[in-house]
């Protein structure tokens, strides 16, 4: 069954190594136990320990190497496990590909090879890479909860929803399945299932985290800004060291009106990390709040500084130019509001009008802004008629 497998999925049989003769194990119990007992924040110590245990395995497989076949296996699954942790991802890809030459049907193995490539943004690969682990082993909840992640990276909301169901048959009690699924609810616009899915996440496990901070997010969008906040402060209390999690609590205190308790959160969230991009861009709503102009532009220019394409950066910076009169800058950065994750635009199969004649052709106004501006924008309604039949 095993080689039907490997000729399904590689389209030959793979080349094993020879049968090594057990002269030592590899413990793998002790490895584990030398790792934690060093710091979370020794960066250089966990480091160390992944390039002592590299140089191990190496040995071990030489020439004069004395380490059977399944120690190697375990060994460099094992590694690949502790970059993966440190996001060193090519170095977890390549730990994982020396697993997968000592055993290229361990389930195990290939769903760590999918979550590497899955960070690496590589997703055709990520998605083979589950489906084999999936073949070898149909019963695995969680390779199954983490196949779903790639299918919802790629957009693919229907059949991440259905890979988030199958876990949860196998694995009633699996809370990342349900929150996982709550964001399938979240992106098809389906609010309460949602919320129903992340309140399931945390009856299962209450110190989930990123179901507390999620759910605060569902809250606020539901207006129902009292629950976001509690949410909110629970994420804080149980992962505390996330840098979005207080971000999280300082969007949804700034919604609510607290700008002393959101510019706290947001503080907080850039002492743990700098270069948290959502941070920087809360921090311009603050200023713009106030109306520190140059503050708010600062920091929303840090944030892209950090990372070019960040949609709400981009779209805040717009706002601000058209909040300041500066109308081209204004509108073409604001374009970026599509992208954002709570944008109301829809998407639609047509190409935008840039102003070109189109007498036969029916122009497609969509109502995207508050009530106030749609009333405005209406006025020009007339206008954008006659130059859509006019322009030259």
């Amino acid at each position: 069954m095993l080689r039907k497998l490997l000729r399904d999925v590689l389209g030959k049989r793979p080349t094993l190594p020879a049968p090594i003769e057990l002269t030592t194990k590899f413990d793998h119990a002790l490895w584990q136990s030398r790792r934690q007992s060093i710091p979370h924040d020794d960066r250089a110590a966990r480091q160390a320990i992944c390039g002592e245990l590299e140089r191990r395995l190496v040995q071990s497989a030489g020439p004069s190497g004395s380490a059977p076949v399944k120690d190697l296996l375990e060994g460099w699954r094992l590694l690949g496990d502790w970059h993966w942790q440190q996001a060193e991802y090519e170095a977890s890809e390549s730990a994982y590909r020396h697993a997968l030459r000592c055993n290229p049907v361990d389930a195990r193995t290939q769903e760590g090879m999918g979550l590497t490539l899955l960070r690496l943004n590589r997703l055709d690969e990520a998605w083979s890479h589950f489906d084999v682990a999936h073949r070898i082993d149909p019963e695995n909840s969680e390779v199954l909860t983490h196949w779903g992640l790639v299918a919802l990276a790629l957009g693919n909301f229907d059949a991440a929803g259905d890979r988030f169901r199958k876990a949860i048959d196998r694995d009633p009690r699996n809370p990342n399945a349900w929150h996982n699924l709550a964001l399938v609810h979240l992106k098809q616009g389906d609010l309460s299932g949602c919320i129903d899915r992340l309140e399931r996440t945390l009856s299962i496990n209450p110190r989930h985290g990123l179901a507390c901070s999620n759910l605060a997010l569902a809250y606020a969008q539901a207006d129902r800004l009292q629950e976001a906040i509690a949410a909110a402060r629970r994420a804080t209390e149980v992962k505390g060291d996330s840098s979005r999690v207080w971000v999280v609590l300082g969007d949804v205190c700034l919604a609510s009106g607290n700008v002393e308790s959101a510019m706290e959160a947001f503080s907080r969230a850039l002492m743990l990390d700098e270069s948290h991009t959502g941070a920087h861009v809360g921090m311009a709503k603050l200023h713009m709040s106030a109306r520190r102009f140059d503050d708010a532009r600062s920091a929303f220019e840090q944030a892209l500084r950090i990372e070019p394409t960040q949609a709400e950066a981009r779209a805040g910076l717009g706002q601000l130019d058209l909040l300041l009169g500066n109308w081209t800058p204004g509108w073409d950065n604001y374009e970026a509001r599509r992208r954002t994750e709570t944008s109301p635009v829809r998407a639609f199969p047509f190409d935008d009008w840039c102003g070109e004649t189109m007498p036969t052709e029916v122009l497609l106004v969509h109502a995207e802004q508050g009530l106030g501006d749609i009333i405005l924008f209406r006025l020009v309604l007339p206008t954008c008629m006659r130059d859509a039949q006019t322009s030259s």
